[in-house]
C-alpha cells in the first residue's frame, strides 16, 4: 500500500511514517505541498496523510479536481475546525474516502487500519491481503501491545479484540468476539459510554476520550481509560476502533486520595481553629473558622493577601518571617501576633506555621487560635497574682490533703516570706508542718482536720515558728478551693501575725487588773475631762463623802486641767 505523507512537522512526520512502516507499508515523505504536487504528478498513491495547513490542503484539492485519476484515501491532521469547508472541496474533487481527525501517537495504529480498510474496500479484496511485506494477520500487530485494542461495529458488537483481553481481563482468546460491548460495561457508566459513541458515530472520523468500568472474567470491575474513533462512511460501513489501558490501580488510588482529601477537608472545615493555606503571601484556602475569626464572609479572603489580616504594626515582622521561611532559614514555628478584622478592630492570636508540599508546589499551612479571651484571662490572672503578692496577710496554697500537715505547699506570697523568713525555693514542695513546733496547739490542729474533712472552712489561732525558731502567733484561716464540678482540688490558707496584738492585750489586762485592785482611787478621764472609768476605791471615797456619783469628787475645773495636761504633754 503506497502512502504519501505531507507534513512540515518532522517529529510527527517520522511517527506517522514509522507507524505505516510497522504495518509493512512503504511511505514517501515530503515537508511541503509543492514537492507533493510533483510526486502526485509522477505516480499514484493509495493513501495520503496530510498535516499541512488548511490553505495548502485546499490547493491539493484543486489539483485532485483537475486530475480525477487520483483516488486516494485521505487522512487530514488537525483541521477539524475547517471540516465543512474541506469536506465540500474534497467531494468536489471526487475524493469520497477521507477522514478529518487528529494524528496523535496513541491512535496511529488505528489510522493505519482506517487506511487499510478503505483501500481494501476500493480494491474489493479482504483487508488482510492489503498488507505488503508480511503475511501475519491484523492481530499480530497488537500481539506485544500493553494496551487493549478493539474493533466494534456501529451497533457496539465486538468484531476483534487484541491479546490484551487475555492478559489484562482474563477472557479466553476470541471469547469477546461477537459480544455486545455494553454488556460488559458497569451499569453506572453505560450512559456516558453510549453518549460518547453516539457523538463519534454522528461525525465519522471523530474520536473521544473514555473512562469506565469493565468487568473481567473473575467478575471484578476494572477501570479502563483510552480513546475511541469512528471510521468508514456514514450509513454504510461505519466502525469503531478503540484502545484502552487498565487504570484500576491508579483510579482506586485517586478515589482513595480524593476520599482522604475529602475527610481532611471536612476536618479543616469543622475545625474550631482557623486554618489557612498560602503561597507567596497569597491565600489559597481558608476554612470557615478563619474567615469568621477575621470578620469576613466565606470566600472573601481566598486569593487575597495574607498580610491583610495582620495589624499594620505587625506586618513587617510577619513578612520578614515568611521571607526567611521561604529561604529555608530557621524561623519560630509558633508565635503570637495581632490580627486585623474586616471592621478594623484588632485582636491577639496564636499561630503555628508549617511547610507542606502540594501537587502544584510547596505552600504553608497556618493554624490560628483567637487568644483575646485568654489574654483577658491572663491579664485578670496577673492582677490577681499581683494582689496576692502585695497582700499584707500571708497566703499559702497547698494540695487538697485533709491532714493539712501532710499537704504539699504549692505557692506562698511575699507576706509569707516576710513573716516566716522562708524563701519560696525553701518552702515550695514542703509540708506546712515545717512551721510547727513545741507550742503548736494540738487541739487547734484537731479542729482543723475536722473542718476540712467536712469540706468546711476553718478559723482559729495557732502558734507557728519562723525559720529562725522564734514563735509566731497567727490568726489562721483555711478554706477549700473547688473545681467546676465541686471537687476540692486545693486549700488556701491566710495567716495574720497577731503576736504583738496579743502581747498588747496581755499588757492591757495587766493594767486593768492593777487599777481594779489598787486601794487608792483610780479614774480614767476622756480628753474633754469626762469620767470614763473608776475603780472600787473611787466609789468608796465618794460614799465616804456622802456622794452617790463618783464624778462629784472631781474638781470643777477638771476639763481645763485635762486640756492643759494634754497640751503640755
Amino acid at each position: 500500500m503506497k502512502t504519501l505523507i505531507i507534513d512540515p512537522n518532522l517529529t510527527r512526520r517520522d511517527r506517522v511514517e514509522q507507524a505505516f512502516a510497522t504495518r509493512g507499508h512503504r511511505s514517501s515523505v515530503t515537508p511541503d505541498l509543492a514537492q507533493a504536487v510533483v510526486m502526485l504528478s509522477q505516480e499514484s498513491f493509495e493513501v495520503v496523510v496530510a498535516g499541512v495547513c488548511v490553505s495548502e490542503i485546499l490547493d491539493l484539492c484543486t489539483l485532485l479536481r483537475s486530475d480525477p485519476r487520483h483516488l486516494a484515501t485521505f487522512i487530514l491532521a488537525a483541521v477539524a475546525a475547517h471540516e465543512a469547508e474541506l469536506t465540500e472541496h474534497l467531494l468536489l474533487a471526487g475524493v469520497d474516502d477521507f477522514f478529518i481527525q487528529d494524528i496523535d501517537e496513541p491512535l496511529l495504529p488505528f489510522r493505519c487500519l482506517v487506511a487499510e480498510n478503505s483501500v481494501a474496500r476500493r480494491r474489493a479484496i479482504p483487508a488482510s491481503e492489503t498488507t505488503t511485506g508480511t503475511s501475519e494477520p491484523i492481530e499480530a500487530f497488537f500481539q506485544n501491545s500493553s494496551e487493549l485494542f478493539l474493533l466494534l461495529s456501529a451497533d457496539g458488537i465486538i468484531d476483534f479484540v487484541g491479546p490484551g483481553a487475555v492478559r489484562w481481563l482474563g477472557y479466553p482468546e476470541k471469547f469477546l468476539n461477537g459480544q455486545p460491548f455494553p454488556n460488559f460495561v458497569h451499569p453506572e457508566d453505560q450512559q456516558n459510554w453510549q453518549h460518547s459513541i453516539a457523538r463519534i458515530l454522528g461525525s465519522p472520523g471523530n474520536n473521544a476520550e473514555q473512562e469506565f468500568r469493565f468487568v473481567d472474567q473473575n467478575g471484578k470491575w476494572q477501570w479502563l481509560a483510552g480513546r475511541v474513533a469512528s471510521f468508514g462512511q456514514e450509513n454504510s460501513s461505519l466502525r469503531i476502533a478503540a484502545n484502552y489501558r487498565i487504570t484500576t490501580d491508579q483510579k482506586e488510588a485517586l478515589i482513595a486520595s480524593e476520599a482522604s482529601e475529602g475527610r481532611f477537608r471536612r476536618l479543616f472545615e469543622l475545625s474550631p481553629l482557623g486554618i489557612v493555606l498560602s503561597r507567596n503571601q497569597s491565600v489559597l484556602f481558608a476554612n470557615d473558622a478563619y474567615t469568621k475569626m477575621f470578620g469576613y464572609a466565606a470566600g472573601e479572603v481566598v486569593a487575597g493577601e495574607l498580610l491583610n489580616v495582620i495589624a499594620p504594626h505587625c506586618r513587617k515582622q510577619i513578612a520578614d518571617r515568611i521571607e526567611r521561611r521561604s529561604r529555608g532559614e530557621p524561623v519560630p514555628a509558633a508565635y503570637e501576633t495581632t490580627g486585623l478584622r474586616k471592621d478594623g478592630s484588632e485582636f491577639p492570636f496564636h499561630m503555628e506555621v508549617a511547610k507542606i508540599d502540594l501537587a502544584d508546589g510547596p505552600a504553608s499551612v497556618a493554624y490560628i487560635r483567637d487568644i483575646a479571651e485568654r489574654a483577658q484571662a491572663d491579664e485578670m490572672l496577673r492582677l490577681l497574682e499581683s494582689a496576692v503578692q502585695q497582700a499584707n496577710d500571708s497566703i499559702v496554697i497547698t494540695t487538697a490533703d485533709v491532714d493539712w500537715v501532710e499537704a504539699s505547699i504549692l505557692f506562698v506570697n511575699q507576706a509569707f516570706v516576710t513573716m516566716t523568713g522562708y524563701a519560696p525555693a525553701e518552702i515550695i514542695g514542703k509540708t506546712p508542718g515545717i512551721l510547727h513546733g513545741p507550742k503548736t496547739q494540738a487541739e487547734v490542729m484537731q479542729r482543723l482536720r475536722a473542718s476540712l474533712g467536712r469540706g468546711q472552712p476553718f478559723q482559729g489561732e495557732i502558734t507557728h515558728y519562723r525559720k529562725d525558731g522564734t514563735e509566731l502567733l497567727v490568726e489562721w484561716r483555711v478554706s477549700p478551693i473547688r473545681s467546676a464540678q465541686g471537687t476540692i482540688t486545693h486549700f488556701v490558707s491566710t495567716q495574720s501575725d497577731i503576736t504583738e496584738t496579743k502581747r498588747a492585750e496581755v499588757e492591757n489586762q495587766k493594767l486593768a487588773a492593777f487599777a481594779r485592785l489598787n486601794p487608792n482611787a483610780v479614774v480614767e478621764l476622756s480628753a474633754d475631762g469626762k469620767l470614763t472609768y473608776f475603780n472600787e476605791a473611787t466609789l468608796e471615797m465618794a460614799k465616804s463623802l456622802n456622794y452617790t456619783d463618783p464624778t462629784l469628787i472631781l474638781p470643777s475645773d477638771t476639763p481645763a486641767i485635762v486640756r492643759k495636761c494634754l497640751s503640755t504633754g
